[in-house]
C-alpha cells in the first residue's frame, strides 16, 4: 500500500514539474492503479470504519487528477499514431492535423497542471491519513488475495455485458481494467501474473481500436467531411483494430464464464 501510495505522489510531482508524454502517462497508470488496490482493500475490509472513510476520501482528488490529465495523454497518443501514417514528407492535412493537435495538447497540459496543483494538498493530506488507517489494521489483514479478486471483479464484469459491441467495448475495457491492476499488485502471484497478462491483452487490443476511432472523430472536425488519404488511412487502421479488439474481447469473456461455470 505505501509503495502504491509513493509511486502516486512522485508521479504527480514529476508531471507538476514537466508534463511530458511520459510523465502524463504514469499520473494516469499510478492513480489507477492506487485506486484498483484501494477499492480491493475497501472491498475485504466491510468493518473498518475510518479504513473506508479515509480511502474514499483519497480516491475523489486521485480520480479528478486522473481524469485531468486524460486529454493530454489521449492527444500525446493521437500524435503518435499521426506520425505513424504521415509519411515522409507530410502532407498538408498531415501538418494541418499536426499542429491542430499539439495546440490542443498545449491547453489539455495548462488545465491538467492547475488541477493537480488544486488537488494535489488533498490527495498528501489525505493519503497520510488512509495510510494510518491501514497500518492500523493486525498484520494479517494488511495481505490480500490479489488473484482471486482479480477473477472475481473480471468475472463480474464479464458477466455484465451478455453481448460485446462497438457501443460497450470502451466500457467493458475500463472495467476490466480494475481487475488488472489489482492483479499487478502482487506479481510475486504466479496465478495474478498469468491473468494480469491475459487481461493487458484485451486492454491492449480494444485500447488501440478505441486511440483509432477518437483520433478520427478528431481528425474527421479538424479536416472537414472530405474522403482524404489520410482520413482513409485512420479509418482501415480504425476498422482493422475493431475486428482484433472484438475477437479478443469475447474469446476472454467466454472464456472467463466457462471457467466459472
Amino acid at each position: 500500500m505505501k509503495e502504491g501510495w509513493r509511486d502516486v505522489s512522485a508521479a504527480i510531482k514529476a508531471c507538476a514539474e514537466k508534463p511530458t508524454e511520459k510523465s502524463v502517462h504514469q499520473v494516469r497508470t499510478r492513480c489507477r492503479r492506487l485506486e484498483a488496490l484501494i477499492s480491493a482493500v475497501l472491498s475485504t475490509r466491510l468493518n473498518a470504519a475510518r479504513l473506508h472513510s479515509t480511502g474514499e476520501a483519497l480516491v475523489r482528488p486521485i480520480k479528478k487528477i486522473r481524469r485531468a490529465a486524460g486529454p493530454v495523454r489521449d492527444l500525446d497518443i493521437h500524435l503518435s499514431l499521426l506520425e505513424t501514417i504521415a509519411g515522409e514528407p507530410p502532407d498538408e492535412d498531415a501538418q494541418k492535423l499536426k499542429k491542430t493537435l499539439e495546440r490542443q495538447r498545449e491547453r489539455a497540459s495548462v488545465v491538467a497542471l492547475k488541477e493537480m496543483e488544486r488537488h494535489r494538498p488533498k490527495v498528501e493530506g489525505r493519503g497520510a491519513r488512509f495510510l494510518d488507517a491501514f497500518n492500523d489494521l493486525p498484520a494479517s489483514e494488511q495481505e490480500l488475495d490479489t488473484a482471486a479478486l482479480a477473477k472475481a471483479r473480471f468475472l463480474e464484469t464479464a458477466a455484465a455485458f451478455p453481448v460485446i459491441r462497438a457501443e460497450n467495448l470502451h466500457d467493458f475495457r475500463k472495467r476490466s481494467k480494475q481487475a488488472r491492476y489489482i492483479a499487478e499488485i502482487n506479481l510475486r502471484s504466479a496465478a495474478s501474473v498469468r491473468l494480469a497478462k491475459k487481461l493487458n491483452r484485451v486492454q491492449d487490443a480494444i485500447g488501440a481500436w478505441h486511440d483509432w476511432d477518437v483520433m478520427m472523430e478528431e481528425a474527421a472536425e479538424i479536416l472537414g467531411s472530405r474522403r482524404t488519404t489520410l482520413l482513409r488511412n485512420i479509418q482501415a487502421n480504425r476498422n482493422k483494430a475493431y475486428r482484433v479488439a472484438l475477437r479478443i474481447a469475447r474469446q476472454t469473456q467466454r472464456q472467463a464464464l466457462r471457467d466459472a461455470s
